[in-house]
């Protein structure tokens, strides 16, 4: 089964060296010429909805 997107939100917070942080600061949802810009703490259940509304 293909799923375009998936998203969830870890059981365990995985171990992030420093340097790699700043990395995960932000995610971009991006469709056409569409560029939402999030919070890498944004919780999976806001991404979906993001995700579905574009």
């Amino acid at each position: 089964m293909f799923a375009p997107l998936v998203v969830a939100e870890p059981d365990v917070p995985p171990k992030i060296a420093a340097e790699a942080s700043s990395v995960l600061e932000t995610i971009d949802l991006i469709k056409g010429d569409v560029t939402v810009r999030l919070s890498a703490t944004t919780s999976a259940q806001r991404i979906a909805e993001l995700a579905a509304a574009l």
